[in-house]
């Protein structure tokens, strides 16, 4: 869809802010009724620095986690979480309903959203979840690979 394709590009633009040094910038946006109302990108904060700040190592990738793991030491902000808060924050500044079901999560640089983002999605109204074909599993960089069969 071409709606789609102008989605995933914002997503993609969105995940240039991403801090993740580990290897894959994720973004995501939001759109309800026709409308992008969210963007959103990875962000982490190891030994409590400021969300955005420029991180110079990752200290998952120190300690050998695996994808989904330690997430303690980044403290991540996931790109689907900032886009939702972002969502809502313009939906509360226009005074408008901060009922989200129905809305789209267009998601760059991952072939799927963790359980924890998922499950906050589902919380808002939000189930419908595109993944960007473009960078889901050709980002050679990306720590996140389906399972091999």
């Amino acid at each position: 869809m071409p709606s789609d394709t102008r989605h995933f590009a914002a997503a993609r633009r969105a995940s240039r802010r991403s801090t993740c040094v580990r290897g894959n910038k994720t973004g995501a946006v939001i759109v309800h009724r026709g409308r992008l109302i969210g963007r959103g990108a990875s962000v982490c904060s190891p030994n409590g620095e400021a969300y955005g700040e420029p991180i110079v190592s990752c200290p998952r990738k120190a300690a050998g986690a695996g994808t989904g793991e330690r997430y303690e030491l980044c403290s991540p902000i996931h790109a689907e979480e900032a886009a939702i808060i972002a969502a809502l924050k313009t939906l509360a500044a226009k005074a408008a309903s901060s009922d989200l079901r129905g809305a789209i999560l267009y998601l760059t640089g991952h072939y799927y959203a963790c359980w924890r983002c998922a499950a906050l999605l589902r919380f808002v109204g939000i189930t419908d979840i595109r993944i960007d074909p473009e960078t889901a599993l050709t980002n050679p960089d990306c720590h996140h690979r389906p399972p091999e069969s």
